[in-house]
């Protein structure tokens, strides 16, 4: 897997957010008090690549704002990667540090609302490194949103896990390859044996 670009799934639960120190919460009843569509949370994704070897992973995550609704953007996002670090970020994003658990903390709290994430926008360049011997298969996420247009309305969060999916080797996609034309083949001579 060394230097091989690995693509991520995100599966995160809908049925619960957290709104600031509220706890957690029914989706249904966030979605009320803020006006919202249940089907516009599940947009919500982060997906990463990993390059590197052992000890030396780097993770490069894009986060996509789905919420559903134009004004609230993503201004803060934080991923847990034990024993991981911060590498770089978009622009106006800087390390917060850690927060309620997560190790790696990008914030753009109101610096620049251009550069935060908005409704149906994908931003990629958060790069974090994980010293870990093998490469991270899943890493833990969340997306802050608020209103900043409005005054600070809302300001959900989503919670998610990105689930590394396999990338095929070489040898693979050639054994697969090779497969397809060996059915091919069979299929070819058995519709010549027919005709004939």
């Amino acid at each position: 897997m060394q230097g091989q670009p690995v693509a991520a799934e995100i599966k995160f639960k809908t049925s619960e957010i957290q709104v600031l120190k509220l706890g957690k919460i029914t989706l249904t009843a966030v979605l009320l008090v803020l006006g919202l569509q249940t089907a516009a949370w599940a947009a919500d994704t982060a997906n990463y690549t990993i390059t590197g070897s052992a000890n030396n992973w780097i993770l490069d995550f894009t986060f996509t704002n789905g919420i559903g609704s134009n004004n609230l953007d993503i201004y803060f996002v934080g991923v847990d990667i034990p024993g991981g670090s911060f590498v770089s970020a978009p622009a106006n994003w800087s390390n917060y540090g850690g927060y309620i658990g997560y190790n790696i903390t990008p914030l753009n709290y109101g610096a620049s609302i251009p550069d935060m994430i908005q409704n149906g926008e994908s931003v990629s360049g958060f790069k974090f490194l994980s010293n870990s011997v093998t490469a991270p298969t899943s890493v833990n996420w969340f997306a802050y949103h608020n209103d900043w247009v409005n005054g600070g309305q809302g300001n959900p969060v989503v919670f998610g896990t990105a689930s590394v999916l396999a990338v095929p080797e070489p040898e693979t996609f050639a054994l697969m390859l090779a497969g397809l034309g060996l059915v091919g083949t069979i299929a070819r001579r058995r519709k010549q044996s027919l005709t004939t």
